[in-house]
């Protein structure tokens, strides 16, 4: 995720606050839970918070690189490709600033894992190395 606090006239500024970023996207359920939608539900995934210091903030911002917790998307087969980004920025004394970014893919395109990975419920072949069994 990449954050540029700018001021009023789009000029990048150094702040310290701290930054909070949820992802949402679409996840499987049982069908009886969400009839009208086929089964999936569009959900808070996963939640990070980040401490944002002014000498940290570069030329192009502040990228944070987000770790996956239990729901990855390269492992959990019942989450969408799509998904929501919403950042919010507590800077204290200026305020809070958000800003939600739509159409965020959550896998990396793949045409022939994204073939097989909702049949059998795995992205990855028996013979490689991923590191999650």
């Amino acid at each position: 995720v990449q954050v540029q606090p700018r001021d009023a006239n789009g000029d990048l500024v150094a702040v310290s606050g701290t930054g909070e970023v949820e992802l949402f996207a679409a996840r499987q359920r049982k069908y009886h839970e969400a009839p009208q939608s086929g089964g999936w539900m569009t959900e808070l995934v996963q939640r990070w918070t980040e401490r944002v210091d002014a000498p940290q903030i570069g030329p192009s911002g502040i990228l944070w690189r987000l770790p996956f917790a239990a729901v990855h998307p390269e492992f959990s087969s019942g989450v969408d490709d799509w998904s929501l980004v919403h950042v919010r920025l507590v800077v204290p004394g200026s305020g809070v600033f958000e800003q939600s970014l739509d159409g965020v893919r959550l896998r990396s395109w793949s045409p022939v894992r994204d073939g097989t990975f909702r049949p059998n419920d795995r992205r990855f072949f028996s013979t490689e190395m991923t590191g999650r069994n």
